[in-house]
Parts: structure tokens; C-alpha cells; sequence
């Protein structure tokens, strides 16, 4: 470990033990993408005590993780005096070391941690801000901004020179949970089934392939009489497939709104496959180890990607083409039902 590293850890009185808190103030994608640097810390530091700070939606992800000692929630919608407060009541808690994970604004993560006051801040350094974005920070670690989110995340481990044991998404599903995705499937999946799982929107709009889309594909994919299509979501995905009867189909099982968190990464863990767009639920599929079709409209490919190599993504941005080196990624210049019907029937 080097004597820059080694100072600000020291200072910390750093033995291995500290009490730790992740600020990871993102989307359940995001959240998600952390996991492998949460369960890296821990399989480092075993005896630290891990808190994760994050947003209500984001807890149904870490709270069973058993490499996660504690979870508070940040009051996001309440007012900025408010939040203040509690940032300093935060403080009080007196943590040893703290890491501002990726995304995150360089300054205003550094006065959040700032304001927290652990002893070591371990933040990211933007060149391009300048010398001074890392101000408010112990230790710097410059964003390779050609590195997936996951990458990223783990350099702020790497900078304290700990083992990477693990670079995989995960969701702890409780025993409770598993029984009742169970009850959920058993009267509509028979064990010859093929059950292909399908998210059709999108927090982001711009991310959203249109509903037509995948009402087309759900039609194609329904002349196979094996297949079954199993539904997630929340309000949003429900609002958009209202209109189409394609979805109101008998093989169409349509669990939108019908569970939690992990409970959804369950589900998608029964699936052969999952259709999606560059969502929550797809980062979910590659945590359950379901082999993700994205359809990817956003351009975050380098950032967000379905993290590993057998998840195929079908996209429109061909500014980073020739810079993608996955070849189960489709560069198109519309992405058609077809398109995706045809490689999933290759698949199966």
C-alpha cells in the first residue's frame, strides 16, 4: 500500500475493524452494480462494520445481503434543511471510512461526505474538474470513465490495494421469498414450459422501446405453445401494456406489481430468458444469472451494460461500435420485434 494511501487510512487508525459507510444515493440499477464492491469490502475486512446510506427504493436489494451490517434510509424527499439535519445526526455516528460510489457529482458527493465526517473519504477525482474537485477528500481516485459502473466501483477497493474476490451483481433472496414465487408459478408454469420473462419499460424515457415492440414480439414468441411469458414491473409497466390485448393472453402470466424486490429477482431467476430495456429489472436478471436480451436505447453502453459476456444487447448508438469489443452486442440502426424474435428462437 502506498505511503499517499497509507497515511489517511493511519489516520483513521485503520486495523481492519473500522465502522464503514457507503453513500450510494442511486437507482436500483445502481444500487445493484454496487453489490460486488459491498461483498469485496467485506471478504477484505471482515471485522469492519459495513452501512450502506440509500434511497427507500434501493433497500428491497441490500437488506438481506449478510455482507451489510446496516441500511438507513435517506430522507431524499424531504426539505434540504432537513436533509441537512440529518446528515449531521449522521456524525454523530463517528464512521471510520467512507466511499461515495459511482455516479455521483464529484463536489456535491464530497460535501456530502464531507458533512457526514468520517475520518478517510474515499471519493472519485474527476481530471477534467480540475485539481481541486478532490478537495474535501482523503483519498482520490481518478474515474477511468471506459470501465462499466462494476469496474469503476471496485477501484475504489483497488485504491486501498484489497483483494477482488468477486465481480458479480447479487440479491439475497430470503427462504420466505422463494416460497412465495413457489406459490406464484405453481398453477401456471408446467415443468415443460419455456418461461421467458419480459420488462417493457423504463424509469428514463428515452429508454423505453415502445410497447408495440414488445406486444409484437410477445405475439411472435406465443406461437410456440411452450412458451410462457412471465410480466414485472411496477405502475409504469402496467400503465403501458393497459391498451394491447397481446398481453392478456393465456400464456401471458402478468405478475406486474405482485412482488418485492427480491422476490422479482426470483422470478426472473425461473426464466430461460429475460426481455428487457437498460432497466432495474435487467441488472436484477444478471444477479439471478438469467441470460439478459436488452434492447438498449440509452447511451451508457460502457457504464450500464448487462454485466458479463452471454447477455446479448441489441443497440441504436454506434458512436462506440468500434470501441465495444462484446460480440453479443448488435449494433442496428432501428431494433425490430424481428430482430429480437429471431435470436431468441436461435437461442432456444
Amino acid at each position: 500500500m502506498t505511503k499517499s494511501i497509507l497515511k489517511p487510512l493511519k489516520q483513521a487508525g485503520w486495523n481492519g475493524s473500522q465502522r464503514m459507510i457507503f453513500i450510494a444515493l442511486n437507482g436500483i440499477g445502481n444500487t445493484i452494480i454496487l453489490t460486488p464492491a459491498l461483498v469485496n469490502l467485506k471478504k477484505n475486512w471482515p471485522k469492519s462494520y459495513v452501512t450502506v446510506l440509500t434511497l427507500r427504493d434501493s433497500v428491497g436489494i441490500i437488506s438481506s445481503n449478510p455482507y451489510i451490517d446496516d441500511v438507513i434510509v435517506y430522507p431524499s424527499k424531504k426539505s434540504l434543511l432537513s436533509r441537512i439535519v440529518f446528515l449531521l445526526k449522521l456524525r454523530r455516528q463517528k464512521y471510520d471510512i467512507s466511499f461515495y460510489p459511482y455516479p455521483n457529482v464529484n463536489i456535491m458527493s464530497a460535501l456530502f461526505a464531507f458533512i457526514i465526517g468520517a475520518k478517510c473519504r474515499v471519493n472519485f477525482y474527476y481530471r477534467f474538474l480540475g485539481k481541486w474537485s478532490g478537495i474535501f477528500d482523503s483519498i482520490s481516485v481518478p474515474v477511468d470513465l471506459e470501465k462499466h459502473d462494476i469496474e469503476k466501483n471496485l477501484d475504489l477497493l483497488r485504491a486501498l490495494n484489497l483483494k477482488i474476490y468477486s465481480k458479480n451483481p447479487c440479491i439475497y433472496i430470503k427462504k420466505e421469498d422463494t416460497k412465495y414465487v413457489d406459490g406464484l408459478l405453481k398453477n401456471n408454469v408446467k415443468r415443460k414450459d419455456i418461461l421467458i420473462g419480459m420488462h417493457v419499460g423504463s424509469k428514463e424515457g428515452m429508454r423505453i422501446w415502445h410497447t408495440e415492440n414488445f406486444a409484437s414480439l410477445a405475439k411472435k414468441l406465443s406461437a410456440d405453445k411452450r412458451v410462457k411469458i412471465l410480466l414485472v414491473g411496477t405502475d409504469i409497466e402496467m400503465n403501458l401494456i393497459k391498451d394491447f390485448g397481446e398481453f392478456k393472453k393465456q400464456n401471458i402470466i402478468n405478475l406486474i406489481n405482485k412482488t418485492t424486490i427480491p422476490q422479482t429477482t426470483a422470478l426472473i431467476g425461473r426464466c430461460k430468458l429475460f426481455v428487457t430495456t437498460d432497466s432495474g429489472p435487467m441488472h436484477m436478471a444478471v444477479a439471478a444469472g438469467t441470460r439478459v436480451i436488452a434492447v438498449y436505447l440509452g447511451p451508457h453502453i460502457k457504464r450500464t451494460a448487462p454485466y458479463g459476456k452471454k447477455h446479448i444487447v441489441f443497440l441504436t448508438n454506434k458512436a462506440t461500435h468500434k470501441e465495444d469489443k462484446n460480440k453479443n452486442h448488435i449494433y442496428v440502426d432501428k431494433v425490430t420485434p424481428d430482430m429480437v424474435f429471431k435470436k431468441i428462437r436461435k437461442i432456444l
